[in-house]
């Protein structure tokens, strides 16, 4: 049971990295770096930035600098 809260904790903060603008349904690479507490790198953002786009291709994906 403990480890279902988790991972819907872990969804939520994961919602924060993703927003609607009209139609557009935007994803933000810093703002999924900070939640994940991962190192602002450049070839760990392409990454997930490669990622996102197989994952949900309709997304559009917003790069960030810090």
């Amino acid at each position: 049971m403990s480890q279902k809260k988790s991972m819907l904790k872990i969804f939520d903060n994961l919602g924060s990295c993703f927003r609607l603008e009209g139609d557009t349904t935007l994803f933000s690479v810093a703002d999924f770096m900070r939640v994940n507490q991962l190192p602002n790198d450049p070839r760990l953002r392409e990454v997930v930035i490669e990622e996102m786009r197989e994952m949900f291709p309709d997304v559009r994906v917003i790069e960030e600098e810090d």
